[in-house]
C-alpha cells in the first residue's frame, strides 16, 4: 500500500490465481506442492513490505511491523545495533513502511496517522515540538508528525502528505530534490504542493501525482530520469505526464502506471533497468509493458506486477535480486522483462534485494543476504530463487 516507491495499489485487479508456482526463463522451477510443504505463517500473513538497502520491513495482519538485515546505523528501529537474520517485531498498530534502498533511513505511519522515523535519517518536528537542526541516529522509531497518509523515504530525503493532501519534504537537498526552489538542507518539513494523492522519493530526485492523475517530478536529471527530455537539473516541481496512478523512482531512473494500465519508464540505463531491451538512456518516457498493477525499483533493477499475478523483473543481476535461478551467471544484464513469480499482488525492490508477497499473503525474498537481509535466518552470500521467509 505504502512503500518507498510510492505506489498506488489497483487492488480491484488483483486476480487470484490457484497455482501458486515460481518459474524463470528456463520454466517452472518450484511446484505448488514444494510451496505447501514450505510455507508458514507470518504473523498472521504480510500486508505490506519495504526493500532498503541491506535491510527489509514487512507489515502483518495484525498491524504489526516487523524488521530484520543490517543494522550497525540503527535502521531496523529495535534500539539495538546488532543485525537480525529472522524478522523482529518493531512496532505495532504500523499501515505503511517506506525505508530507503539507498543510504538513508526508515519511515512508518501508524494509525492514528503518526508519521514514526529513525536511523540516520533528520530527525524533524517531533512530538512535543521539539526541532533537530542536525541530521540524527535514532535507535528507537520517534514521532515526527501527524496527520500523514502516505510517505516515501529516498537517498536522505522523505516526502509525506497529509490528510488535506498537502506535500511536505525535508533533509538532504542536493540537486534540488525537496522542491522548493533551492538546494538548501531542510531539517523541518517544508509545504511543496497540494492535492497530491502519491510520492516516490529516488536517489536525487522526487515525483508526486496529483489528484487529476498529473505526475511531477523535480531534483537531479543528470540521466534523464525526471522524463523532461533534458538532463538540467529542476529545483521546482515540473510537469511530466498525464493520467498516471502510480510511479516509482529508483537511483536515477522512474517508472510509472498510467490509468490504463501502462508502464513507461525513463532515465538511466547502463544495466538494462528501463527494460526496453537496451542500455541507452532515455530522456522522455517509452513505453514497456501493459495491464501492469504495481511496481517498484531500487538501485539498478526493476519489478512490476501485470493483472495475471505475474511478477516481471529487469536489469543488473549481481546479486541475483533477479531471482532467475541462474546462480552461474548473475551478473548478466536483463533488458528487457522476465517472468519470475505467480501469484503476487505486491513487490518491493531495495538496493540489491527483492521481496513479494502472494495472495494468501506469504512473503517472499531473494538476492543479496548480506548480513540478513532476507530474514530466512541465515547468512548466506546470496539467494537467486525465491526462499520463504520464515
Amino acid at each position: 500500500m505504502f512503500k518507498k516507491k510510492a505506489i498506488v495499489l489497483l487492488s480491484s485487479l488483483f486476480v487470484m490465481l490457484s497455482l501458486a508456482s515460481c518459474y524463470n526463463q528456463y520454466g517452472f522451477v518450484v511446484t505448488l506442492e514444494q510451496l505447501e510443504q514450505e510455507a508458514k505463517e507470518f504473523g498472521g500473513g504480510v500486508n505490506a513490505i519495504s526493500a532498503g538497502t541491506n535491510r527489509s520491513f514487512a507489515i502483518t495482519a495484525d498491524g504489526g511491523l516487523w524488521a530484520w538485515g543490517y543494522n550497525s546505523y540503527y535502521q531496523l528501529g529495535d534500539g539495538t545495533s546488532v543485525h537480525r537474520t529472522r524478522p523482529t517485531r518493531i512496532m505495532d498498530d504500523v499501515i505503511a513502511v517506506s525505508s530507503s534502498s539507498f543510504h538513508g533511513g526508515t519511515t512508518a505511519i501508524t494509525s492514528d496517522g503518526g508519521l514514526w522515523t529513525w536511523g540516520m535519517i533528520p530527525i524533524e518536528r517531533l512530538a512535543d515540538g521539539t526541532v533537530m537542526d542536525t541530521l540524527q541516529r535514532t535507535d528507537v522509531p520517534v514521532r515526527a508528525m501527524n496527520d500523514i497518509i502516505y510517505v516515501s523515504a529516498g537517498a536522505g530525503h522523505i516526502m509525506a502528505i497529509n490528510t488535506d493532501g498537502e506535500l511536505w519534504t525535508w533533509g538532504a537537498n542536493a540537486n534540488g530534490r525537496l522542491g522548493d526552489g533551492t538546494t538548501t538542507h531542510q531539517y523541518i518539513p517544508i509545504h511543496i504542493m497540494n492535492d497530491v494523492v502519491a510520492v516516490s522519493a529516488g536517489g536525487s530526485h522526487s515525483m508526486a501525482i496529483m489528484a487529476n492523475g498529473e505526475l511531477w517530478g523535480w531534483g537531479g536529471n543528470r540521466y534523464g530520469q525526471l522524463g523532461d527530455g533534458t538532463t538540467i537539473n529542476q529545483y521546482l516541481p515540473i510537469h511530466i505526464k498525464d493520467n498516471i496512478v502510480a510511479v516509482s523512482t529508483g537511483q536515477a531512473h522512474t517508472i510509472a502506471i498510467t490509468v490504463d494500465g501502462e508502464l513507461w519508464a525513463w532515465g538511466l540505463n547502463r544495466a538494462g533497468q528501463l527494460g526496453d531491451g537496451t542500455t541507452i538512456n532515455h530522456y522522455r518516457p517509452i513505453k514497456i509493458l501493459d495491464d501492469v498493477i504495481d511496481i517498484s525499483v531500487g538501485n539498478l533493477h526493476s519489478a512490476a506486477i501485470t493483472s495475471d499475478g505475474i511478477l516481471w523483473m529487469w536489469g543488473i543481476d549481481s546479486r541475483g535480486q533477479l531471482g532467475r535461478g541462474d546462480s552461474d551467471d548473475v551478473s548478466e544484464l536483463q533488458l528487457d522483462p522476465v517472468g519470475i513469480m505467480e501469484n503476487i499482488v505486491s513487490v518491493s525492490v531495495g538496493h540489491s534485494h527483492t521481496m513479494a508477497i502472494t495472495a494468501n499473503g506469504e512473503l517472499w525474498a531473494w538476492g543479496s543476504n548480506f548480513e540478513g537481509t532476507l530474514g530466512d535466518g541465515t547468512i548466506s552470500l546470496l539467494r537467486d530463487r525465491p526462499v520463504r521467509v520464515k
